[in-house]
């Protein structure tokens, strides 16, 4: 399969990320800092020992997550428009984004449920992931904050 890139898009998907990150840091950074370096369960906290690693590790294994998902997403996505033959596949995807960013800003902002069939279905899922995260956090040492992370 011979991919062509679009370069525009590959420009607007870097400048979304890198624009949008300044949300992220804000919204989750000091949740994510807080986890990553907190000590396992069972662990005592030794304000001595750093905890740079393990909040380093953490936040290795939330990226590792969230590449691994988008490839697969992708990759599906992708398969999807070759069996459909749609030649404006990408056109439709950056309309269904365009429209799920409408939709969570009319949420925020009027706070209408637009998108809880979505959300109802990511709790349905959380309740699985939950059991695993709490397990990897009783681990010691990078190894459960690794775990954590991609949890």
């Amino acid at each position: 399969m011979n991919a062509i890139f679009d370069l525009s898009a590959l420009f607007t998907a870097f400048f979304v990320g890198l624009l949008g990150s300044g949300h992220c840091f804000g919204m989750c950074g000091g949740i994510a800092a807080g986890l990553g370096s907190l000590p396992a369960h069972g662990e005592k906290l030794d304000n001595t020992k750093p905890r740079a690693m393990p909040a380093f590790l953490f936040n290795i294994g939330r990226i590792l997550s969230y590449a691994g998902l988008g490839l697969i997403s992708a990759w599906i996505l992708a398969s999807v428009g070759q069996v459909l033959n749609v030649p404006q596949w990408s056109m439709i995807l950056r309309f269904m984004t365009a429209l799920m960013i409408f939709l969570i800003g009319l949420q925020f902002l009027f706070n209408w449920q637009t998108l809880g069939v979505i959300e109802r279905a990511g709790a349905k899922v959380w309740k699985h992931v939950l059991p695993i995260a709490v397990r990897a956090s009783s681990l010691p040492g990078g190894v459960g904050r690794l775990l954590l992370g991609l949890c």
